[in-house]
């Protein structure tokens, strides 16, 4: 079929007919339909060949539509794989949040740690540094107790010089009558609020059922007083107290099952004890 022209569109056809593209006669198909310009010189084309060209214009374009279903398709898939790349990224965003907030977290709970543990050293170090004063403060009492001298003065230690000074305290007094302690015995049982004399040495048979008062008796002004007291002790420990004149050593302690004796001289108590 001579001068057979195909456009795509009417407006390509339009424009090819204003610039005087398209010979006449001629068979120009547009958008799928068939437009035929004769003239006297050339036949018009048959019905049959027509046909022919929609038939082959009927194919080409169910092939265009397929191409473009298939290029439809591609792109939805196109957009929903986006769709699904998008909600990827989001969940990443989102547990990497999780995770930025989760290690925050465990980062302030290590610096509360941290600090938790320097402010423990800090206080075991104040502790041990306590105890190490306080032991030292124990044995420096122990190993600085008064003590009656040879010549019969008593000697108390003088903190601020670390020496033992002489006191004014004289211990031995002039020979009585029969030069000893009277010995005065009272019982553990039911004497447990007693009052002792200068110049006796009081014991307490049995083991003490209960807490133990004693009262210093009146002494002489003249004399050194000395009180000398024995008593025991049994499973369970008694409280034994003495008039707040006289000097208990911090190292006096009472133990379960044990002898003590103890001696007042001129306020100032000593003892010794030992177990059963």
């Amino acid at each position: 079929m001579r001068n057979l022209k195909t456009f795509r569109t009417k407006a390509e056809y339009d424009q090819a007919l204003a610039a005087g593209q398209i010979p006449n006669p001629c068979v120009s198909v547009v958008e799928g339909k068939v437009y035929y310009y004769p003239d006297i010189e050339t036949p018009t084309p048959s019905d049959a060949e027509l046909r022919m060209k929609n038939q082959v214009l009927d194919v080409n374009e169910t092939g265009r539509v397929e191409a473009e279903k298939a290029r439809e398709k591609k792109e939805k898939d196109r957009q929903a794989a986006e769709l699904l790349r998008v909600q990827a990224e989001e969940d990443r965003k989102t547990a990497e949040l999780e995770r930025t907030t989760k290690y925050t977290q465990w980062d302030q709970a290590e610096q509360g740690r941290a600090s938790s543990e320097t402010q423990r050293a800090a206080e075991y170090e104040t502790l041990k540094n306590k105890l190490t004063s306080a032991a030292g403060s124990v044995e420096e009492i122990r190993d600085h107790l008064p003590y009656v001298g040879t010549d019969n003065y008593v000697y108390e230690w003088n903190t601020a010089q670390s020496r033992f000074d002489k006191t004014e305290k004289y211990v031995r007094g002039e020979q009585g009558e029969s030069g000893k302690l009277v010995k005065v015995v009272k019982n553990a049982g039911t004497d447990l609020n007693v009052t002792i004399e200068p110049g006796t040495f009081t014991e307490w048979t049995g083991e003490l059922s209960g807490n133990l008062t004693i009262t210093l008796g009146q002494g002489s002004g003249e004399y050194v007083n000395e009180y000398a007291v024995r008593f025991t002790t049994g499973t369970t420990i008694p409280r034994i107290t003495f008039p707040s004149s006289v000097r208990v050593p911090r190292t006096f302690i009472i133990l379960p099952n044990h002898i003590y004796t103890c001696t007042i001289v001129d306020g100032v108590l000593e003892f010794g004890g030992q177990s059963r």
